[in-house]
C-alpha cells in the first residue's frame, strides 16, 4: 500500500508559474524565463549570445566608490548582525532620496530596507493583503507580480492595456475594477514591460479614489530614475497620498547594483511598523556592508543614473533606426525606461516561439511577454542595456530572422 506523501501548502500553487495553475482565468503563457534560461545555458557552453532578455547592464559594473565603501566596511569588521529595519545611516539616506525624487517628506522610521525591490514588494503584499481581498494589476505586468501579490491569499483583478489605446493606462477602466473587496492597486512607473509613464491628472484621480475607498496604492519605482525627472509624474504630492501610497524602490537599475540586493519600502507609519515586524521573522536585516554601500550610493552618486539615462536614449534611437519599419513586426516604444517591445502577431508565431527560434537561429535572446499576462501574449521585450555594437548586431539579426519567416 502506497503511503501518502506530506502535503504542500496552498501557497505552493499561488507562487508557481502561471502555466502551472489549473485556474482558467490565469494567463496561458509558459514559464516567462524559459528562453532566457536557455540563452544563459548556451552562453555558458561557449556559444556567442547577445542577451536582451534581462534588465541588467551586462557590460557595466557598480561604480568603484560604492564598491570601495563596501570593501572598507568589510575590512573594518562590519559584517555582523545589523539593524533589522535598516541601519540608521541607510534609512536616513532613503528618506532624503525619497524626498528628492518624489517631493514627499518622510521620516527614517517610515523606511524599511529589503533585499531588493522584489523582496520589498512581497513584504508589502504580506502586510496589507489577505485571503478574501483583491489587488488590481495593470496588464502586462512584470512576470513576478501575480505570485508576489497573490501569495498573501488575495485575488488578482487584471486590467489589460489595449493596443487601440496605444497601450496607455485607461484610468476609467482601472477605477472601474475596484470592488468592495479591493485592498490595493499596484502600479509600476515607468511600467515594465511597456515603459509607460503615467500622467499627473491620472495619478491624481487614482490617489483620490484610493483615499475615498480605503485602497492602498502600491508604487513600484525601481525604474523611476531612468526617466528624465522633468518628464516623470508621481502621485506623492496629491491630497491624501500620505495616507495611501506605499513606494518600493532599489538601486539595482539606477546604480548598476542588481546583485547587491539593496532595496526599500517607504510607507505610512503603521505599514512601516508591520514591515519591521515582518523583517524580523523573514530576513533579519541586510548585510551591514551592503547597507553602507547603498547609503553611499544614495547620498553621493547622482551621476550614474544620468549616465544610464543618456545611454538608454542613444540605444533607443538605434533600435528605432533598425526596427521601426520592419514588415511583419511592430515596434512599440514609449520612449522611457529600459525596454522596447515588438508585437509579432503578424508573423504567425507566438511570442515564445518567435523568441526561441530567434535564439536558436541567431544567438539573440529576447524575452517573450507570455508570462506578463494575457495582454502580453504576442509581445516581445528587448532590453536596451547592452553596448551599441551588440545592440545593432541584435537588431540586424532580428530583422533578418523576421524576413526569413516570410520567405
Amino acid at each position: 500500500m502506497t503511503k501518502p506523501l506530506p502535503a504542500l501548502s496552498k501557497l505552493a500553487d499561488r507562487i508557481a508559474p502561471e502555466n502551472h495553475h489549473s485556474d482558467a482565468t490565469r494567463s496561458p503563457g509558459d514559464d516567462a524565463w524559459a528562453v532566457h534560461n536557455r540563452a544563459i545555458a548556451k552562453a555558458r557552453a561557449g556559444e556567442s549570445i547577445i542577451i536582451l532578455s534581462i534588465g541588467q547592464e551586462a557590460n557595466e559594473t557598480t561604480p568603484e566608490p560604492i564598491v570601495q565603501q563596501a570593501v572598507d566596511r568589510l575590512q573594518a569588521g562590519d559584517h555582523h548582525y545589523a539593524d533589522v529595519q535598516g541601519s540608521p545611516e541607510l534609512l536616513d539616506a532613503i528618506a532624503r532620496y525619497h524626498h528628492r525624487i518624489t517631493g514627499q517628506r518622510v521620516s527614517a522610521e517610515q523606511c524599511t530596507a529589503f533585499c531588493g525591490a522584489q523582496n520589498g514588494l512581497f513584504a508589502v503584499a504580506q502586510a496589507v493583503l489577505e485571503p478574501g481581498c483583491e489587488v488590481v494589476l495593470s496588464e502586462p505586468y512584470y512576470t513576478t507580480y501575480p505570485a508576489c501579490f497573490t501569495a498573501s491569499g488575495a485575488q488578482a483583478r487584471r486590467v489589460a492595456l489595449r493596443a487601440e489605446d496605444n497601450y496607455q493606462l485607461n484610468v476609467d477602466r482601472l477605477l472601474a475594477a475596484i470592488t468592495p473587496n479591493t485592498r490595493a492597486i499596484v502600479l509600476n512607473t515607468p511600467n515594465n514591460p511597456m515603459g509607460e509613464c503615467y500622467a499627473a491628472a491620472d495619478l491624481s484621480r487614482i490617489v483620490q479614489a484610493c483615499r475615498d475607498r480605503g485602497v492602498w496604492l502600491i508604487l513600484d519605482m525601481v525604474y523611476a530614475e531612468l526617466v528624465d525627472p522633468d518628464q516623470l509624474a508621481l502621485p506623492h504630492g496629491f491630497d491624501g497620498a500620505d495616507d495611501v501610497v506605499i513606494s518600493v524602490g532599489s538601486l539595482s537599475k539606477s546604480h548598476r547594483m542588481t546583485g547587491w540586493r539593496a532595496g526599500w519600502a517607504v510607507a505610512p507609519q503603521r505599514v512601516a511598523d508591520t514591515l519591521k515586524d515582518l523583517s524580523l521573522c523573514m530576513h533579519y536585516g541586510l548585510p551591514p556592508f551592503v547597507m553602507s554601500a547603498a547609503a553611499h550610493a544614495l547620498n553621493n552618486d547622482t551621476q550614474t543614473p544620468k549616465l544610464i539615462r543618456e545611454a538608454l536614449t542613444q540605444r533607443r534611437q538605434l533600435v528605432n533606426t533598425h526596427l521601426a519599419n520592419q514588415s511583419g513586426i511592430n515596434l512599440i516604444d514609449s520612449g522611457q525606461g529600459m525596454f522596447v517591445l515588438l508585437d509579432v502577431t503578424q508573423t504567425g508565431l507566438s511570442a515564445k516561439d518567435f523568441a526561441m527560434k530567434l535564439l536558436d537561429n541567431t544567438g539573440v535572446s529576447v524575452l517573450p511577454c507570455d508570462g506578463f499576462g494575457a495582454a502580453g501574449v504576442n509581445l516581445i521585450r528587448m532590453c536596451l542595456a547592452v553596448d551599441s555594437q551588440d545592440l545593432v548586431s541584435a537588431c540586424n539579426a532580428i530583422a533578418a530572422f523576421n524576413l526569413s519567416l516570410s520567405a
